[in-house]
């Protein structure tokens, strides 16, 4: 009898804890749905928004640009495609992010775009940043910034996209070369960098030294040895061509270039003319490429 009357006691109480436990659960589920609800209806409006770092834009383009106003829910808010927005839409802006600061605050946060290089092809240029977003695309070259020929640009660029080559190895380079060149003693001085052979890339030194510098790798030892020899080896007017090796260089003047052609061209001549019998070799040469226009 006792043991049946304990057995009730116990019963009703674990069916009473049961209904607390559900009731309670519903309560909170109750909680978090009002909450939820009102978090995308009345609570997490935008109220505020603070912008950070530099930018040529002012505040009102930057807001237009990506869109956001004032009474916005931030919990609804797509910051990802906000900050594309306005990388896309202002082109010196290279990075943009934004991040929720308060319950109704939004920080937007610029990184400005850095012009680094003017990439020619087929007259038409292309002025990229450092990370490669082309700001401009122009007939006329960028002053003030590293040329770099033979890029074969990716089909139809447009303003606002990252710059692509063809080939995927001059795409490498190209962002190589900004990347270095920038660190490097003589960076200031070297301009006008050619990729059309890329096994076999080339810059100017001071508009006097041709820089052949062969395959894009290993630049940070290339430059700086480059720098010993231009500084310390050959006069500061000598013009010519420094040839750089994985562990060694040569160096050839102009007049030493010069020569060269001659010689070449002379030895060229020699074996592609045969003068008559009799005949002087710089004769037959006259006879041969004289051409009459009328």
């Amino acid at each position: 009898m006792q043991e049946n009357e304990k057995r009730k006691r116990t019963g009703g109480r674990r069916r009473r804890n049961g209904k607390y436990t559900l009731n309670a659960a519903l309560i909170i589920f109750v909680v978090i749905i009002t909450f939820a609800a009102l978090s995308v209806t009345v609570l997490f409006k935008l109220d505020t928004v603070a912008i950070t770092g530099n930018s040529i834009y002012s505040p009102e383009e930057i807001l237009e640009a990506c869109g956001i106003k004032s009474g916005d829910n931030i919990i609804r808010m797509n910051m990802s495609r906000r900050e594309n927005d306005i990388e896309k839409k202002l082109v010196y802006i290279e990075k943009a992010e934004l991040k929720w600061k308060h319950s109704s605050t939004v920080e937007i946060n610029i990184e400005p775009s850095i012009e680094a290089a003017n990439l020619e092809h087929e007259n038409i240029n292309y002025l990229i940043s450092q990370n490669g977003k082309i700001l401009k695309i122009s007939d006329e070259p960028a002053q003030n910034v590293m040329a770099v020929y033979g890029t074969e640009p990716k089909g139809s660029l447009t303003i606002g996209e990252k710059f692509k080559s063809e080939d995927g190895k001059k795409t490498e380079n190209i962002y190589e070369l900004i990347e270095k060149s920038k660190n490097s003693l003589i960076a200031s001085k070297l301009n006008n960098f050619d990729i059309t052979d890329r096994l076999n890339t080339s810059c100017v030194f001071e508009n006097r030294v041709k820089i052949e510098l062969g395959a894009v790798s290993d630049l940070d030892y290339k430059f700086k040895f480059a720098y010993t020899i231009l500084t310390q080896k050959i006069g500061r007017q000598t013009e010519g061509t420094l040839k750089l090796y994985s562990d060694s260089a040569s160096f050839i003047d102009k007049e030493g270039q010069k020569l060269n052609e001659e010689t070449y061209m002379n030895n060229m001549l020699k074996s592609v003319i045969q003068p008559e019998d009799g005949q002087d070799i710089s004769d037959a040469v006259t006879a041969k490429t004289v051409i009459n226009f009328e």
